[in-house]
C-alpha cells in the first residue's frame, strides 16, 4: 500500500489507497476493491468515500467511480477548513472559562489567607518552589499584559532556564510582556543574548540605571513582590488589592519611562563586566567551604562586619538570593 498523502484532510490509509484505486479503475465493485485492497469487504469504504464525496455510484449493481481530484480535492478541503473553523470557533467561546477558575481560585486564596490570618488580597508566599508554581499559575492565567522588573544585573543561567517556557508560553498566546532590568545585565552575553530573543519574539523590554525593586505584575490586578527587597530569600507577597497593585504598576510605569530601549543600548554602555578583587575571591571561596560568617570572616583575616558586607555585595552582583546560589553563580561565571 502506498504512503497515505492525504492523511491530513481525515482520510485513513484504507480510504487514500481505495480513492486511488478508483481512480485507475472506474466502475469497480465493492468486490474488486476489497480484492484490490486485500481486505474481506470494501462496503464501510465505499460508504466513507461516498460521504465525502470522493467517489459516486456509478450504476445500480453497486459500481462506483472516482470524482476527478481537483473537484473531489477542493471539497474534501473545503470541509476540512469549515470543521477546522468550527473547532475553532468552539474553543474560542471556551475563554470566558479563564474567569470561572480565576474566581475559584482566587477565593481559594482569599479563604487560606483568612485562615492562617492574613490580610485579604495578600498571600505570604514562602520557598523558592512555592514562588516558582505561584508565578507559574500567574502566567498560565495571564490574558493580556505582563509586566516585570529584575533589579539586579545579570540572570543567573537557572533564573533564565525558569523563564524560557513562561515567555514562550506568554508570547505564544499573544499576551504583551514588558520588562526592565538594570543596565549590568547587558554585560553578561548569555542575559543579553536572551533578552534580544524575546525582543525578536515580540516582547519588550528597556533597560535603567537608576535603583528598583523587583516585582511581576499580571493583567494589573496581580503583583508578586518580594518580603524584602534586600534578602529575597524570605519569601514573596502575592497581592491582589486593587490601590497596592494599581501603585505598583504607577511605579513600573514611571520606571519604564525613563529606560532606554533595548535596541538603542549597546554592549559599552552597560559598563566593563566586574573584575573581583582578592578579598571577594577569598569571600566566594569560604562560601562553598563554611556555614557560618564568624569562621569565613576569620579565615580571611576580616571582621565579621566587614565579611558580610562583602557577602551582600556579591550576592547583588550575582542576582543571588541566597548565598549557597551566589557561590554556585560565581563557578559559573568562573570566578571561582
Amino acid at each position: 500500500m502506498q504512503r497515505n498523502i492525504i492523511a491530513d484532510l481525515g482520510l485513513s490509509e484504507t480510504e487514500e489507497a481505495a480513492y486511488r484505486y478508483l481512480l485507475c479503475t472506474p466502475g469497480a465493485t465493492a468486490q474488486e476493491l476489497a480484492t484490490a485492497l486485500d481486505v474481506p469487504a470494501a462496503d464501510e469504504v465505499i460508504k466513507r468515500l461516498l460521504d465525502q464525496g470522493l467517489i459516486r455510484q456509478q450504476s445500480p449493481d453497486g459500481r462506483v467511480m472516482a470524482y476527478p481530484p481537483v473537484s473531489a480535492m477542493e471539497a474534501l478541503i473545503d470541509r476540512q477548513l469549515h470543521d477546522l473553523h468550527e473547532r475553532m470557533r468552539r474553543t474560542t467561546a471556551c475563554r470566558h472559562v479563564i474567569d470561572t477558575y480565576m474566581d475559584i481560585w482566587t477565593q481559594g486564596i482569599r479563604e487560606q489567607n483568612a485562615d492562617q490570618g492574613q490580610a485579604l488580597g495578600v498571600e505570604r508566599v514562602e520557598g523558592i518552589d512555592s514562588i516558582r508554581a505561584r508565578l507559574d499559575d500567574l502566567i498560565f492565567f495571564a490574558r493580556d499584559e505582563v509586566l516585570c522588573t529584575h533589579p539586579r544585573g545579570p540572570l543567573s543561567p537557572e533564573a533564565l532556564a525558569d523563564a524560557r517556557p513562561r515567555d514562550a508560553l506568554l508570547l505564544k498566546r499573544g499576551v504583551s510582556m514588558r520588562s526592565i532590568l538594570h543596565t549590568s545585565a547587558l554585560s553578561d552575553p548569555l542575559t543579553a543574548t536572551r533578552l534580544r530573543e524575546i525582543a525578536a519574539a515580540g516582547a519588550r523590554a528597556r533597560v535603567s540605571d537608576s535603583q528598583f525593586e523587583r516585582m511581576v505584575i499580571v493583567d494589573r490586578s496581580k503583583a508578586l513582590v518580594p518580603i524584602d527587597p534586600g534578602n529575597t530569600a524570605r519569601g514573596a507577597l502575592l497581592v491582589h488589592e486593587p490601590g497596592v497593585v494599581a501603585s505598583s504598576v504607577a511605579l513600573f510605569e514611571r520606571i519604564w519611562e525613563g529606560a532606554q530601549p533595548l535596541e538603542n543600548v549597546t554592549a559599552d554602555d552597560a559598563g566593563p563586566t566586574h573584575e573581583l578583587q582578592e578579598v571577594e575571591r577569598k569571600v566566594l571561596a569560604t562560601l562553598c567551604r563554611v556555614d557560618k560568617d564568624e569562621i569565613g570572616a576569620r579565615e580571611i583575616g576580616v571582621s565579621v562586619r566587614t565579611y558580610r558586607r562583602h557577602v551582600g555585595d556579591l550576592m547583588r552582583q550575582l542576582g543571588a538570593s541566597n548565598r549557597f546560589q551566589a557561590a554556585l553563580l560565581a563557578r559559573d561565571r568562573g570566578w571561582i
